[in-house]
C-alpha cells in the first residue's frame, strides 16, 4: 500500500482501540505531527515492542515510503535533527560504539517509552533488565586491605546496605519527611580500591550494579546530553521498582560530571555542561535508591555536589602495615623480611602492588627461570617492577577528557 493508505489504516486502528492506553497516548503524541513523522514514530514503536530494537536505522524506516521525494525529505530532516520528533523529545539518537550518538541511528526516548508502554513496560523490561546490570552473584570475591579508618567506614556502609537494615532506615527517613536515597562518594588516589570496593559491597549485599559509562552522557548534539542523564535515572528508577533488593547506581570516574560548573556563559559547551550538572543535582536530590560515585580529582568537585553526598569515604594510599598485609596476601612465597623491606622502600597503592605482582608472574611464566635462582630472581625482579611503577606514577601527566 502507499504511504497515504498506510497512514489512513494506522489512524483507523488507533481510533478503534481507544480502550488501550497505548492508543490514547499515541494519539496525543501525533496531534501536531506531519503524516510522515507519524509513520516513522509508529514504526519505531513497532520495532521496539516486537523486536526489542533500540537502534533503528534508516533502512528500517524507508520501507514506509513509496514516494522517493518524500523519503528523501524525511531522511534529510531526521539526519539533521530538524524534525518535530526530536523537538518534542519523542526520538533521540541511539549511541554508537563510541562516546557520541550516531547521526544515522534512532531510538525512542525513555520518557516516550514510559508514557506509551505503561501496560507492557514490566514485560518489556523483565527479559532485558539484567542485561544492563552487573549481577552481584557473578562478582568474584576479593580480599581488600585498607587503613583502619577507611576499613571502619566501609564496614559501616556494608552493614547499612544489607537489605533489612537499609529498608528500616528508609522507612524511618520517610516517616521523618527526609530524602530516602543514599548517595555515596568514594574519592582518593588511583589504585586505592574505590571501584573494587563498590563491587565487593554489591556482592556482599546481593545488590546488582547499574554501571554508567560517563562517556555515554556526552553527545555532539546540543541538548542530547541532558536527555541522556535523565534517561539514565529513568532506567534506574525502573530497576529500583522491579528489583529486590534495589541495585546500586555506579558513576565510575565521575570527575567529568561532578566538576565545578563553568562560570563563562558565551559558549554552547559551557551551557551544555552546566545544564547537565543542574539535571544531575536534581536527580540526586530526588534519588530513591543507592548511588555511588568514584573520583580521583576531589579538588575540582563542585560544592553543590559535595552537599548531595552525605556519605564520603576517602581512600588513602596504604600505610606501611597495610602494604605489608597486601604483599603477604598476594605473594605468600615472600619471606617476612622481604615483605617488610618492600613495604618500607616502596610507597605503592594496592593497585600498584597488584600490577607489580601480575607483571612478575607473567614474566616468570615466560622465562621459567631455574628454581635454584628463584628467590634471588624474585626479589630483584620485584625491585625493578616497583621502581618502574613509581616512576610512571610520579611522571607528570594531565588528565585527558572533559
Amino acid at each position: 500500500m502507499s504511504q497515504t493508505e498506510l497512514a489512513e489504516e494506522l489512524q483507523q486502528l488507533i481510533d478503534r482501540n481507544q480502550q488501550l492506553e497505548f492508543c490514547c497516548r499515541f494519539r496525543e503524541f501525533v496531534q501536531s505531527l506531519h503524516i510522515w513523522d507519524t509513520l516513522v514514530f509508529a514504526q519505531c514503536c513497532n520495532l521496539y515492542v516486537n523486536n526489542r530494537d533500540d537502534h533503528i536505522g534508516w533502512h528500517d524506516i524507508e520501507i514506509l515510503f513509496d514516494d522517493e521525494w518524500a523519503a528523501r525529505c524525511e531522511k534529510d530532516a531526521l539526519l539533521a535533527r530538524y524534525n518535530e520528533l526530536f523537538d518534542l523529545n519523542i526520538l533521540g539518537n541511539a549511541p554508537d560504539s563510541g562516546m557520541f550518538g550516531s547521526r544515522e541511528a534512532f531510538r525512542l526516548t525513555g520518557k516516550t517509552k514510559t508514557t506509551l508502554f505503561s501496560e507492557i513496560l514490566i514485560q518489556l523490561q523483565s527479559p532485558r533488565s539484567r542485561r544492563e546490570l552487573i549481577i552481584a552473584s557473578s562478582l568474584t570475591p576479593k580480599k581488600l586491605w585498607f587503613n583502619p579508618g577507611e576499613q571502619a567506614k566501609i564496614d559501616r556502609l556494608r552493614l547499612l546496605l544489607e537489605a533489612e537494615r537499609f529498608n528500616a532506615v528508609r522507612q524511618r527517613l520517610q516517616q521523618s519527611g527526609m530524602r530516602q536515597g543514599f548517595a555515596c562518594l568514594f574519592y582518593g588516589s588511583p589504585g586505592t580500591g574505590k571501584t573494587e570496593s563498590v563491587y565487593q559491597l554489591a556482592r556482599q549485599s546481593g545488590r546488582d550494579i547499574m554501571q554508567v559509562d560517563i562517556s555515554e552522557t556526552k553527545s555532539m548534539w546540543f541538548g542530547e546530553s541532558e536527555k541522556r542523564i535523565k534517561e539514565i535515572f529513568d532506567r534506574y528508577r525502573g530497576y529500583v521498582r522491579d528489583c529486590d533488593p534495589a541495585p546500586t547506581l555506579l558513576f565510575n570516574e565521575a570527575d567529568a560530571v561532578l566538576s565545578c560548573r563553568r562560570t563563562t556563559t558565551g559558549g554552547s559547551l559551557d551551557q551544555t555542561e552546566n545544564a547537565m550538572q543542574n539535571i544531575l543535582l536534581q536527580e540526586i536530590e530526588r534519588l530513591d535508591g543507592i548511588l555511588i560515585a568514584t573520583t580521583n580529582l576531589t579538588q575540582n568537585l563542585d560544592p553543590a555536589f559535595d552537599r548531595r553526598f552525605p556519605y564520603k569515604i576517602k581512600f588513602c594510599r596504604p600505610a606501611f602495615e597495610t602494604r605489608r598485609a597486601i604483599w603477604q596476601t598476594m605473594l605468600p612465597s615472600l619471606k617476612i623480611t622481604e615483605v617488610e623491606e618492600l613495604s618500607r622502600m616502596f610507597d605503592l597503592s594496592g593497585g600498584q602492588i597488584e600490577n607489580v605482582i601480575r607483571k612478575y608472574t607473567a614474566d616468570y611464566l615466560l622465562t621459567m627461570e631455574p628454581n635454584v635462582e628463584q628467590n634471588a630472581s624474585l626479589l630483584d625482579s620485584l625491585y625493578l617492577y616497583c621502581r618502574e611503577e613509581l616512576h610512571y606514577d610520579s611522571a607528570s601527566r594531565k588528565r585527558i577528557g572533559y
